[in-house]
């Protein structure tokens, strides 16, 4: 049974979101992404949509503090409008966290890209058609090009190792990648049920897990049509993903690292849905959402983009 249906109480959302899905067998993560974002040939767009350097900012003066800047640790208020929110960052270590999805363990959807892409990498260093699939399935979320990546690791119990151990160098202790599916017309590694709380520690340890150079690359680079959210920061590192539950409401995911005023990298983590259950309008959910807590993210104290692993 879905965690998100049993939080949210909804039933019979978007059904017909939700039948249209089933047709797209092809759309194997499930974050069914919308018409146009990606092709048959993978040849969509993938103008990069943030140029910045991973850092980002520039760093203020050691003494300078905000000073309405909340503790470290403190909740964080974030708008909720037209739908439930969920957010998680680490401030200066501290794990700080809002709205009422806070507490998520969902389908990670194509948030789960990231790590299957370093493990792709890793397992084949040099192997060039791998990482133009890495590029394709972390810019414009390809479906197939992950598959691919999936495919190139073994057998499903071995690339699920290989993706979980990938998670365990991130610091994510506790996610566990299945082997086999967990609804038939979505991938496997899709359905990996991620918290925000496990995302945003995988995001903290993301630059020193090794092979993860050429992914975070990409993650700078996200395609316009998917650079809602997060992607409203300069110089953000990341990734989203969006699929329906059971009973058709979609859930929006992203995850990555955000530039702050002090120079630094804060691991965020943000999870949506929106009251009416459709994707369209988990989208306005998601951008309200990442506005409103847009000074509280860039006042956070990161992790140092060139610090010691």
């Amino acid at each position: 049974m879905s965690t998100l249906r049993d939080r949210t109480g909804r039933t019979g959302a978007a059904a017909a979101a939700a039948a249209a899905v089933l047709l797209l067998t092809g759309c194997v993560i499930g974050e069914v992404d919308r018409p146009g974002e990606t092709t048959a040939t993978g040849t969509a767009d993938t103008t990069a949509s943030t140029t910045s350097s991973i850092a980002g900012g520039t760093a203020p003066s050691p003494t300078t503090t905000a000073p309405d800047a909340p503790d470290a640790g403190a909740d964080i208020d974030v708008a909720e409008t037209g739908g439930s929110v969920g957010v998680a960052l680490l401030d200066d270590g501290a794990l700080r966290t809002g709205g009422s999805l806070a507490d998520l363990a969902d389908a990670a959807w194509s948030t789960s890209k990231v790590p299957l892409s370093i493990a792709a990498l890793n397992a084949a260093p040099g192997d060039d058609a791998l990482v133009g699939q890495m590029r394709q399935a972390i810019t414009v979320s390809d479906n197939a090009a992950a598959e691919a990546l999936w495919g190139s690791l073994g057998d499903p119990g071995q690339a699920a190792a290989a993706v979980q151990d990938v998670l365990r160098a991130g610091g994510d202790t506790t996610t566990t990648v299945p082997a086999e599916r967990r609804r038939a017309e979505f991938s496997v590694f899709g359905q990996t049920t991620w918290t925000l709380d496990d995302q945003v520690t995988f995001a903290a340890g993301l630059r020193c897990i090794p092979g993860s150079e050429p992914v975070l690359e990409a993650m700078g680079q996200v395609s316009p049509a998917q650079s809602s959210g997060l992607g409203q920061f300069d110089g953000a590192r990341f990734k989203g993903g969006w699929g329906p539950d059971t009973d058709g409401t979609y859930l929006l995911r992203q995850f990555g690292l955000v530039p702050a005023e002090d120079g630094t990298t804060v691991p965020v983590a943000v999870a949506v849905t929106a009251d009416d259950g459709t994707y369209e309008s988990a989208q306005r959910v998601l951008d309200a959402a990442v506005t409103s807590v847009r000074d509280t993210v860039t006042g956070a104290h990161g992790e140092a983009a060139d610090g010691d692993c």
